[in-house]
């Protein structure tokens, strides 16, 4: 998959590029299926920095070639992946993340890096979905 000139001028212009298809319903149900066994192994994956190097599960989203596709669109072809932690909401939680710029809140400064946010659950306002300021 290749970006077309108006995914690329959307990008410039807002900062954002949704929504892209990485997975079928099946794999998403799959991948998060595989997340709750490994919460129900070794406990909570919330946060957990670097996941990926450790469960198989975060490294094969992070290498989905529609997602990588995308991110070399975006960033050309050297990419560096940086994390691919979970922020998991459990049903009914108190706890959410506040309003905040990716880059600034990992502490990182250029503005050469993308984040992917991919859901792997239905994702509703009623859920608590995630918004995106442009």
């Amino acid at each position: 998959m290749q970006l077309t000139p108006e995914q690329r001028a959307r990008y410039g212009a807002e900062g954002c590029l949704f929504p892209l298809t990485l997975m079928s319903e099946t794999e998403a149900l799959a991948h998060r299926r595989r997340l709750e066994a490994a919460e129900a192994e070794r406990g909570k994956m919330h946060y957990l920095v670097k996941p990926h190097l450790v469960f198989t599960s975060a490294d094969e989203i992070a290498r989905n070639e529609t997602l990588l596709d995308a991110v070399e669109g975006i960033l050309g072809p050297d990419i560096l992946l940086w994390d691919a932690g979970y922020i998991i909401k459990e049903p009914h939680s108190e706890g959410r993340v506040t309003w905040h710029q990716d880059l600034t809140y990992w502490g990182l400064s250029s503005d050469e890096q993308v984040t992917a946010w991919v859901a792997l659950s239905p994702v509703t306002r009623e859920n608590g979905c995630m918004r995106f300021i442009p």
